[in-house]
């Protein structure tokens, strides 16, 4: 039961860090377009 829970804990931990990265990216991309266009 406990190591599930760590494999449940570990893997929201991971899927947070998978948004964070997609967030930045996103971030990064809207950087880039804003110095493009202006």
């Amino acid at each position: 039961m406990k190591v599930s829970w760590l494999k449940v804990s570990w893997l929201k931990v991971s899927w947070l860090k998978v948004s964070w990265l997609k967030v930045s990216w996103l971030k990064v991309s809207w950087l880039k377009v804003s110095w493009l266009s202006g």
